[in-house]
């Protein structure tokens, strides 16, 4: 899981969520900028804090070599405001990446040079993340938005992310809003966006 200080209120609502489809809960945050309470659960510190920019690219690289080493087939990437409600074993066959992807291919691409990006929650074996990490990719592509930095890997290795939201089963904003909540939303089982206690109240229809 991707975290940083500021996102402890977050976490203190989703961890029983992540708990409850996590085989091993770890946290990832920058070595500047990191969550107090992970509620017994490993946390690495890796890197520099940043948003976006080179250094959030560089942090995410050391964050995914890190997740390699560990060993495991599977990882499921939730970042401090993504939520799974289904178990991630449900749905992975052969080795792929599975995300909220978005395709720009219709529109205005100037500043991108991707047209896909890629939201958490984020499914991956470790054969495409060793892929990603051989690749290479220099942290300065996308200006440097690891959404969209990852969705340049992809494209570049010639790789086609799975796409929860074509399954019907994603949701992602970058925040979702109140006036963003539709009872749809309750039926999706990857969900990035959730940054407020009513808005995650409403999915999980206690609101």
């Amino acid at each position: 899981m991707f975290s940083y200080s500021d996102a402890q209120d977050c976490i203190d609502r989703h961890i029983d969520l992540w708990r409850k489809y996590s085989f091993d809960l770890f946290f990832y945050s920058s070595e500047d900028s990191f969550p107090i309470n992970t509620y017994g659960h490993k946390l690495y510190k890796i890197g520099k804090s940043g948003h976006n920019g080179e250094d959030s690219i560089k942090k995410h690289i050391l964050f995914l070599n890190h997740m390699l080493k560990l060993g495991y087939d599977w990882y499921l990437i939730n970042d401090y405001d993504s939520i799974n409600l289904m178990n991630p074993v449900d749905i992975v066959d052969n080795p792929a990446i599975f995300g909220n992807v978005f395709n720009q291919s219709l529109v205005d691409q100037s500043r991108w040079e991707s047209p896909i990006f890629i939201h958490p929650p984020i499914v991956i074996h470790k054969t495409i993340m060793s892929k990603i990490l051989e690749l290479n990719l220099s942290p300065d592509k996308e200006h440097g938005f690891f959404d969209r930095w990852l969705g340049l890997c992809c494209v570049k290795l010639g790789i086609n992310p799975e796409n929860f939201l074509l399954q019907k089963i994603g949701y992602a904003m970058n925040t979702i809003e109140k006036e963003d909540l539709r009872p749809q939303i309750r039926e999706k089982k990857f969900i990035h966006g959730i940054k407020s206690k009513e808005v995650l109240e409403y999915i999980l229809g206690e609101k």
